[in-house]
């Protein structure tokens, strides 16, 4: 399968839910998940308010400078600090992402 068919898998199992089988799906299968896929699974870890979830699929596109710079992925995963009332890691993660594309800007450079 395509990253189109990977993508519209991973939409599924988060619209039925089913975080664990689509964290599980990522993991295994897409080794650079691209926007929707993340998007996918940050709307459905904010519905089912699994902040741990989030972060660790953060990690996984810590590196990923088109990913972390959307303003999209940024208020949607400040928003899962939020309503978790984790408010001090809402206002901490712009500077967070911030430094990290600073650092991918310097790399690049180089």
């Amino acid at each position: 399968p395509n990253l189109h068919h990977q993508s519209c898998f991973v939409d599924l199992l988060c619209r039925n839910g089913k975080l664990n089988e689509a964290e599980d799906f990522i993991n295994k299968y897409i080794q650079n998940p691209n926007l929707v896929i993340v998007m996918s699974f940050l709307a459905a870890c904010k519905a089912h308010s699994d902040v741990q979830r989030a972060e660790r699929i953060l990690e996984k596109v810590f590196h990923n400078k088109q990913i972390i710079s959307n303003a999209s992925f940024y208020d949607l995963f400040r928003k899962i600090y939020i309503t978790s009332g984790q408010i001090e890691k809402a206002e901490n993660l712009k500077e967070i992402l911030f430094s990290q594309i600073q650092k991918i800007n310097q790399i690049n450079q180089i």
